[in-house]
């Protein structure tokens, strides 16, 4: 039990990791900042997506959340900046949003989109993962992207590949095996230069 501002940086932390190693990271929550229509909100909900469009690398990312949520960032968008139809038009959205805004909620577009959304109001599901080549690193629990003093639960569980797809995604019907690609594998390393040397640690 933690409170938001401690998950935010939970999540933050997982999501810079996930970024170096992982072949993919799954993002799925209904909300992202506070529904409420104030100045404040408005500007914590384009923060929010900000900071996700910074972090996340949105070709290796399944991204899912309700169409709500999208619809209230175009509406805080429209009350503190441009609307989004201008930033569409100048070419200014953000990758994340690029992704979000060409997929119309089509079947057939679902099976290779990588930002999804949902008009379910049962949509509750909240869980954020790191897939590993066969291991999945992921936190789940009751924690949306907001910030604050009230609790929340999350838990990091271990998983592998097969047992997640069916206990996270196959309910979205969405199958790893259609984002994962071998020519998507990135090797990462530390470089480390001193005076002598130069060492180098591969990290994945």
């Amino acid at each position: 039990i933690y409170d938001r501002d401690y998950c935010y940086n939970i999540l933050d932390n997982a999501l810079r990791r996930w970024n170096v190693l992982s072949n993919l990271i799954v993002f799925v929550s209904p909300f992202i900042g506070f529904d409420y229509t104030t100045d404040k909100y408005d500007e914590q909900i384009i923060k929010y997506w900000r900071w996700l469009d910074e972090i996340i690398d949105i070709g290796k990312t399944i991204f899912v959340t309700r169409k709500k949520t999208i619809n209230r960032l175009k509406e805080a968008l429209s009350n503190k900046e441009r609307t989004y139809d201008v930033l569409k038009e100048w070419d200014a959205l953000s990758d994340l949003l690029k992704v979000a805004d060409r997929y119309d909620g089509r079947k057939q577009d679902a099976d290779k989109s990588r930002v999804q959304t949902y008009s379910d109001s049962k949509f509750h599901a909240k869980f954020y993962a790191g897939i590993i080549d066969e291991d999945v690193e992921v936190l789940m629990g009751s924690y949306n992207i907001h910030q604050g003093k009230s609790l929340e639960n999350i838990t990091f569980h271990r998983y592998h590949i097969n047992e997640f797809q069916k206990r996270f995604l196959d309910p979205f019907k969405i199958k790893i095996t259609d984002f994962i690609q071998k020519e998507d594998y990135f090797q990462s390393a530390l470089i480390e230069i001193n005076n002598d040397d130069i060492n180098t640690t591969l990290i994945n």
